[in-house]
């Protein structure tokens, strides 16, 4: 992606025959883009580097209402400066493109206990999924999606979260 951006800057600048401060513009341009481009990529490696591959593994898939679901979290790094590791079951609506609300939050039980073996920070818990709980829909006018968040906090302020998707059915 880096060479997508930088090929056809430098082509312009030093490839052609434009006037200097036409060429001057783009770089000034073109720079202060790749700037804020770099900054967000650093930031991002450096999550992922931190937070490595977060696995989240169920008991069922699909979940019918009423049910009890054990939830299964591994984080595959050296977490010794984990602070908080956190996971649950949500459910989000969004009616017609519209905002997207939360309508179920169920924290998984025990899911704080953190046990680390090696390089792996891991958290287990189960949950029920209430009996009146709406089923997965992925419909233009109606969306209904149901999902483990799990939400990992490092020291005082970087805070991960993903979303793992869940399906539950009637």
């Amino acid at each position: 992606m880096t060479a997508a951006y930088l090929g056809p800057a430098l082509y312009f600048i030093y490839g052609t025959g434009e006037a200097l401060h036409r060429k001057q513009a783009v770089a000034v341009i073109l720079g202060a883009f790749g700037l804020v481009c770099v900054v967000a990529w650093v930031r991002e490696f450096l999550r992922w580097y931190l937070a490595g591959d977060t696995v989240v593994e169920v008991s069922a898939s699909p979940v019918a209402p009423g049910q009890s679901l054990q939830c299964y979290v591994l984080q595959d790094r050296d977490h010794s400066w984990i602070r908080e590791l956190k996971a649950r079951v949500v459910c989000r609506r969004q009616i017609h493109r519209g905002i997207l609300e939360e309508v179920i939050s169920l924290p998984i039980e025990a899911a704080g206990a953190i046990e680390r073996e090696g390089r792996r920070a891991r958290a287990e818990g189960t949950v029920q999924i209430p009996q009146d709980a709406p089923a997965t829909i992925e419909s233009e006018p109606l969306k209904i999606r149901w999902s483990v968040e799990v939400r990992v906090v490092f020291g005082r302020t970087l805070v991960l979260v993903e979303d793992h998707p869940l399906i539950v059915a009637k």
